[in-house]
């Protein structure tokens, strides 16, 4: 059991046999409410939307939290559920707006999508409707022009929001984009190099949390093995998973600066198979970064885009093409299709190229 402050995150050895209800439990995380505490700090401190918190402690916006109530706060944003008598998977997913694929690979569950009543299930992107909305009526052409008009505004807004985010955001380790955008909230990319590469913060900010455990058990830190989040000036939260143990050079409370290395990769496999202490779930050697409550402006490159930090010149190992979290499906290190896709803005956080394959 790692204490961190006042929430504990339970773990266990990689040789005990535990149940699905202790799998989800070792994703969610018991957060013992402090003095200063409201709802909207707790979940922004952990990178979650307020209705995520709200929705796993079944609370309203007014609630009234005291010091010591204990809150359950999920890894990501979504749905805490507990199965029922005849849920099917299916239905879940529908009612709350999830993909079922997301929730079979998010909870380990079988392919077949069978479900155990009582089992506490995380649906990732999960969505708790309060009440139904009725649309008002519009003439079908004059729906159609406000539509179209709207799609090319939000079009235009997140290319300037990506172009804003990039500038802000540099990439903060050297590899090759292992996994693009990933399915899920929030938004994350895995990079791919040696174990031991140089990781930086990608903008200035407060280590917020760090993490940092010698457990070789897949759900490690909910997952995310080894992990430091940094909070910055304008409200967002970056997050760095899978680094190497012993490597974690700020602590919590630090200003970091911008290209300030902070850790190293980790999340491989150590001499006899077994995996890294602290890699959580990993398939190798890479970082997995997050950008929480902001725009990761990296999930506009296509998998097999190598990059380079401008916080230093660092040497790309592309046998790390394979690595990845372990839910992220296909990266088996075959190679890629070369194909880079064009970021948004001037791309200063990054020097990009397309991948050439192992040579």
């Amino acid at each position: 059991m790692v204490s961190q402050d006042s929430y504990l995150i339970k773990t266990s050895s990689p040789n005990t046999e535990i149940s699905p209800t202790d799998q989800r439990k070792e994703l969610v995380i018991e957060y013992k409410v402090r003095e200063g505490d409201n709802l909207t700090k707790i979940a922004r401190d952990f990178g979650i939307s307020l209705n995520t918190l709200l929705w796993a402690n079944n609370l309203e916006s007014v609630s009234i939290i005291k010091v010591g109530q204990e809150l359950r706060v999920l890894p990501i944003d979504g749905v805490l559920y507990t199965v029922k008598r005849g849920d099917t998977l299916i239905a879940i997913s529908q009612k709350y707006k999830t993909n079922q694929e997301q929730v079979i690979d998010f909870n380990d569950l079988l392919a077949d999508g069978s479900l155990k009543e009582g089992v506490e299930l995380i649906l990732p992107g999960g969505i708790m409707a309060f009440s139904e909305t009725i649309a008002a009526k519009k003439p079908i052409t004059q729906a159609r022009a406000t539509v179209n008009k709207t799609v090319s505004a939000v079009k235009q807004a997140t290319k300037l929001a990506f172009e804003a985010a990039e500038k802000f955001f540099i990439i903060p380790v050297s590899g090759i984009i292992t996994q693009g955008k990933h399915n899920y909230t929030p938004p994350a990319i895995d990079i791919g190099n040696s174990c031991g590469t140089s990781i930086f913060a990608a903008a200035d900010g407060v280590a917020t949390s760090i993490f940092e455990t010698n457990s070789r058990s897949r759900y490690a830190g909910g997952g995310y093995g080894n992990n430091i989040r940094i909070q910055h000036s304008d409200g967002s939260i970056s997050l760095y998973a899978h680094l190497l143990a012993g490597s974690l050079s700020v602590n919590e409370g630090e200003t970091v600066k911008q290209g300030q290395k902070i850790a190293e990769i980790g999340g491989g496999w150590a001499k006899g198979g077994v995996r890294m202490a602290g890699a959580g779930r990993s398939s190798g050697c890479h970082l997995h970064f997050e950008v929480r409550n902001g725009i990761n402006p990296y999930t506009a490159y296509r998998r097999g885009t190598v990059v380079k930090t401008p916080a230093a010149n660092l040497a790309i190992d592309e046998s790390a093409t394979g690595a990845g979290d372990s839910s992220d499906g296909d990266n088996n290190g075959t190679g890629f299709s070369g194909v880079v896709s064009e970021p948004f803005g001037s791309n200063k956080g990054a020097i990009s190229e397309p991948y050439k394959g192992n040579q």
